[in-house]
């Protein structure tokens, strides 16, 4: 019987971890865009930790739409927005260029908070009950 053995993410070098997070942030925006509008499910976290999440998931370049082209961070900010029932932005992009210009040193982003999670965590990538505290029901 082989056994894979997962590398503990804080044993992991700082590009194998952003790939971790990466790959993590990007598969959770998926999920928000399959979210029924009928659900329930509104989000918990603050508008600026949405929005960077939505940014890595933008950046990645993984979100596509039905046709196949790439979506673009309004696109997405529109329909996460409109799933989880939350105020239309007027201009999105600028909201997150102003927010990552204001994070200090006490400020982390979720990204840095989701990696805090994981290196404290003993074994696995296990991020469910971050998530849950994100979101709300409605």
């Amino acid at each position: 019987m082989d056994m894979i053995e997962t590398k503990r993410f804080c044993d992991m070098t700082e590009r194998e971890q952003n790939r971790v997070l990466k790959n993590e942030i990007v598969s959770q925006v998926k999920k928000m865009l399959c979210i029924d509008a009928f659900s329930g499910r509104t989000w918990a976290g603050s508008v600026t930790d949405l929005l960077e999440l939505l940014k890595v998931g933008y950046v990645s370049g993984e979100l596509v739409r039905a046709d196949g082209m790439t979506m673009s961070f309004t696109e997405i900010v529109h329909e996460v927005f409109g799933v989880l029932r939350l105020k239309p932005l007027s201009n999105p992009y600028a909201r997150v260029q102003r927010a990552e210009s204001r994070k200090g040193v006490r400020c982390l982003t979720i990204q840095d908070r989701l990696r805090n999670v994981l290196l404290r965590a003993e074994a696995g990538y296990d991020t469910e009950e971050f998530w849950r505290t994100c979101y709300g029901e409605g």
